[in-house]
């Protein structure tokens, strides 16, 4: 079932899910905050639809028949080659299903049942209409409570005795401190050691640099000779196997 609505100079969303009730409570929410919407109730519609026309933002559910909200979010990105922002609500809330559909490519993620001032909130963040924060509550933070630590995923590409190189998400400044926790230091036998970045830059558009666009460069800094000695060695020997 196709159902547009026609708002014009207003943002388009298409919403994607199986279930009915689901279509209509989304719709009445947008409608109220002035989206255009449209709806379907399967991918391979949602599919033609961008095929079709230009979206400010697409919601969609995982659980459908025939392709589930993980195949579409990948077929938007790898297929059309489509950077529209993607929000996935549904009911699925365990930690590695959010994490496969960040790997496939979504842009928020949100869980059923509907929050509405959540869901607001979200899309225009989504889309860059506003600063976000009008739904929903906010408080500023006091000094003694500011200091924090930022992880994030990131790819190893390359490792000399002197730097590695890796794929990251975003522009870091140089000279930014940070620290790296990788398997590769435990197969190595080393422990985390201290790193600078040199330099970060981005890389040539690829179905990889989607999520990691940026190459950092990372100076190892004070390596111990026991350390330096293990490096030596691990590379020596990937070296050895490279060529059988």
């Amino acid at each position: 079932m196709l159902e547009p609505n026609h708002y014009l100079d207003h943002h388009r969303l298409l919403v994607v899910d199986d279930e009915e009730a689901v279509l209509k409570v989304t719709k009445v929410i947008l409608n109220r905050a002035q989206y255009e919407v449209v709806t379907c109730e399967n991918a391979n519609d949602a599919l033609h639809l961008l095929q079709r026309q230009s979206f400010d933002c697409v919601i969609s559910d995982v659980a459908m028949p025939g392709k589930d909200g993980y195949d579409l979010v990948r077929e938007i990105r790898q297929e059309l080659h489509n950077n529209v922002p993607i929000l996935m609500l549904t009911k699925k809330r365990n930690r590695q299903d959010v994490k496969k559909a960040v790997a496939a490519g979504i842009t928020d993620y949100i869980l059923k049942p509907i929050d509405e001032n959540l869901l607001l909130d979200k899309v225009e963040l989504c889309i860059k209409k506003g600063p976000g924060n009008k739904h929903t509550l906010n408080s500023p933070i006091s000094e003694t409570q500011a200091p924090a630590s930022l992880f994030f995923d990131c790819r190893m590409q390359f490792i000399s005795e002197t730097y590695f190189v890796a794929r990251i998400p975003f522009l870091i400044p140089c000279d930014t401190e940070v620290q790296i926790r990788t398997p590769l230091f435990d197969e190595i036998g080393i422990s985390p050691p201290i790193i600078k970045l040199v330099s970060c830059k981005a890389i040539p558009m690829s179905l990889e640099s989607r999520t990691y666009p940026y190459e950092a460069h990372f100076s190892l800094v004070g390596v111990l000779e026991s350390d330096l000695r293990k490096i030596r060695i691990w590379i020596n020997r990937e070296s050895l196997q490279r060529r059988k």
